[in-house]
């Protein structure tokens, strides 16, 4: 043949063929062969097959979340896990060794044909994960990405509201209640404004809140006292709707919130009670009898962590209660207040709870640890002296106290929670008014 020739061949081995070479000779024998050409180095390779990611459910930027990447090829000598962002933080893997490497996992190591990889997603967004596998050997090409998972993370819930403080109903003086929801803002100090009405008139019920709605449950009024009322925390100018009842008839309970349930804790009607009571705020069923407070009391101050409520002061001492969110044993005696409120206010940090006014004429701020079992101590005063009773709301930073009587009050002061400089008055609800219930979002 003349000019430029194409010849196929076919490698039938991988590897790398480094002298590929050419040269031309003539049949006829006139001439002599050619010299070869330069030499061409090619590669014959194979590329990797792609693994198998799994599907873990949906969860918050708290709960860890475990990917399993199978189906591994056996010449692979590294996995990549790509969440495709770098918002979240590595954990561990279930074999070999793992590190963050930008927006992946890079794993080396691991033994068998498949692999755990365990992190947390720092930031509530939707994640789109895969996997690929590489080898250290020239033979092989990486493979191709696995299919992509999605994965919802949402924010986790926190009891401390980051928008709004509410102050729900109360006693404007007249004993029969109201059914008006104040809502006051956590960014700017100012006053309250109408975020719509409970069911009916009401006035000492308990609080809860959740991550889209608050609840009131009990209370004295002009509709049944073992009744729970829902209301948006986003969606104001509507009417509370029934979502269930307590187990009995109460007002002046005190309140705690979990991220699924909220709970009353004593109160009383025509004496008081020691009943802690729990309901789902996920489903309207009715609440369950969940243990015992240590001492039959009511017009205590409620507070909340991450794992426990509490109970502190009421109309029996300055006993500190503790019950856990996980289960119905009750509660215990961690610790004493520095004087006996009645009709306080509670209020939570992450790390410590907060017990605001008094009947008898004081202004006294208590802070006690979550932590430890320890008395409370003086943490400054209020603008006035008064009775919160369970009018008080809490932010990431402030405990909000509004409201509150001796002589009705429209107030609504904040303390930080990390100073004990004490509280400012930063606005007024609509109307003055005592024995008011605060929740927040």
């Amino acid at each position: 043949t003349t000019g430029n020739p194409a010849i196929t061949v076919q490698f039938t081995a991988l590897g790398t063929y480094a002298s590929v070479k050419a040269k031309s000779t003539n049949i006829a024998g006139t001439y002599g062969d050619s010299n070869y050409s330069s030499s061409d180095s090619i590669v014959c390779y194979e590329q990797l097959s792609s693994p198998a990611l799994d599907a873990p459910s949906d969860t918050d930027d708290t709960t860890a979340v475990t990917y399993t990447i199978s189906s591994i090829n056996a010449n692979a000598t590294k996995v990549i896990f790509d969440a495709q962002s770098s918002n979240f933080t590595y954990g561990s893997v279930g074999s070999g060794s793992g590190s963050k490497v930008g927006n992946t996992v890079e794993i080396t190591g691991w033994s068998g044909t498949s692999v755990t990889v365990t992190l947390t997603y720092t930031t509530a967004a939707t994640y789109s994960n895969r996997a690929n596998v590489t080898s250290t050997s020239a033979t092989y090409t990486d493979s191709a990405w696995s299919s992509t998972d999605s994965i919802v993370i949402s924010s986790s819930w926190a009891f401390q509201g980051s928008n709004y403080g509410f102050s729900a109903a109360g006693d404007p003086g007249t004993g029969v209640g109201t059914t008006a929801i104040d809502k006051f803002s956590f960014s700017s100090d100012g006053n309250g404004t109408d975020h719509g009405d409970l069911s009916g008139n009401r006035y000492g019920g308990g609080g809860v809140s959740s991550a889209d709605n608050s609840y009131y449950g009990g209370g004295n009024g002009d509709i049944s006292s073992s009744q729970i009322d829902k209301f948006s925390n986003t969606s104001g100018g509507g009417t509370a709707t029934d979502w269930g009842d307590l187990t009995t008839a109460t007002a002046y309970s005190a309140s705690a919130s979990s991220t699924d349930y909220g709970f009353t804790q004593g109160g009383a009607v025509d004496e008081s009670l020691d009943s802690i009571n729990r309901f789902s705020t996920t489903s309207s069923f009715s609440a369950i009898d969940w243990g015992d407070l240590t001492v039959s009391r009511a017009q205590g101050g409620g507070c909340s962590s991450s794992t426990h409520g509490y109970m502190a002061g009421g109309s029996v001492g300055n006993t500190i209660d503790r019950f856990s969110f996980d289960s119905n044993a009750g509660s215990s005696d961690v610790g004493d207040l520095n004087e006996s409120p009645k009709g306080p206010a509670g209020m939570s940090s992450s790390d410590n709870g907060y017990i605001a006014g008094n009947y008898q004429a004081s202004n006294i701020i208590n802070k006690f640890s979550f932590a430890s079992s320890a008395s409370g101590v003086d943490w400054g005063d209020l603008t006035v002296n008064r009775a919160l009773y369970t009018g008080g709301a809490s932010s990431t930073t402030h405990g909000y106290g509004m409201g509150g009587w001796t002589g009705l009050s429209n107030v609504i002061d904040k303390f930080s929670f990390t100073s004990s400089a004490g509280a400012t008055d930063v606005g007024n609800l609509i109307t003055a008014i005592n024995s008011a219930t605060g929740t927040q979002y």
